[in-house]
């Protein structure tokens, strides 16, 4: 079979509706399906930051993340400042810091004390790598310290958190949308971060059960692999990408497959 039917194929046999995780943790689909949603969603984002953003070069993860990176939290405040910039946020506006791992432990017995307001946060930060609040002097972001260890996927988490800030912060986005947060993964995607999006999906869990995973973000990796096509596909990217070579094989496979269709069908409608 050639490989790019191969490709076909298999992207094929994933094919499934978006779902996106709220923290009760129910799942939600999209409405008209999730194709349709990053296409029409795309288009927003284009509407409210312009092309510039958006034909920037791609961030790849040598872009970013130096060769002595060295998992401490200054050279992780480096990684975020530079997050930051790309999405043209002062990184000195918002308090980042590496203790949601210890603000899950604290947080059951604030709850006997503060009531069921905190029982949501409590609910959220369980299954959560990263925090983003509102506060009456600067925002803050919370991120989980073992991802100190784990650039790449700090630098997916970062973009999702600074994202809240961008969308959220601004106004942009009313918080009472049931996509808010698939809307803040495919602006992250949208800002360049798509390769550390799609590559950071999903994570095992340490627990020795074998072959477990979950996902990290409200976008599953085949809904990223769709967004990274049709990204694609907004910037006129000719042919494949140079970039597709730095994603993980099943992002890559389905990505390159979708980004046929999109030609494909763009072709068809001249």
């Amino acid at each position: 079979m050639p490989v790019f039917a191969a490709f076909k194929a298999l992207a094929t046999r994933n094919q499934r509706p978006l779902e996106v995780i709220d923290t009760t943790p129910r799942k939600r689909r999209m409405p008209a399906g999730h194709r349709q949603w990053i296409e029409d969603s795309m288009g927003w984002l284009l509407e409210e930051f312009g092309p510039d953003l958006l034909n920037q070069p791609i961030l790849q993860p040598a872009d970013l993340i130096p060769a002595g990176y060295d998992g401490s939290a200054d050279a992780a405040r480096a990684l975020f400042a530079q997050v930051c910039a790309r999405m043209a946020v002062d990184a000195e506006t918002i308090d980042l810091r590496f203790d949601l791992n210890e603000l899950s432990e604290q947080l059951p017995a604030d709850l006997l004390e503060q009531g069921p307001t905190d029982q949501h946060l409590h609910e959220l930060v369980q299954g959560q790598f990263g925090l983003w609040r509102r506060s009456a002097d600067r925002n803050l972001i919370r991120v989980s310290a073992s991802l100190l260890e784990q650039p790449e996927v700090l630098v997916a988490v970062l973009a999702h958190e600074v994202g809240h800030e961008v969308l959220l912060g601004s106004g942009r986005l009313a918080t009472y949308r049931i996509d808010q947060e698939a809307l803040i993964d495919l602006f992250a995607v949208y800002a360049g971060f798509g390769i550390f999006m799609a590559n950071a999906a999903h994570h095992s869990i340490p627990d020795g059960d074998e072959g477990r995973r979950v996902a990290r973000f409200y976008l599953r990796e085949h809904a990223l692999s769709d967004s990274l096509a049709y990204y694609a596909l907004l910037r006129s990217e000719r042919a494949l990408p140079a970039w597709q070579q730095q994603l993980d094989w099943s992002v890559r496979i389905r990505t390159i497959s979708r980004l046929h269709k999109l030609k494909e069908a763009a072709q068809a409608s001249n």
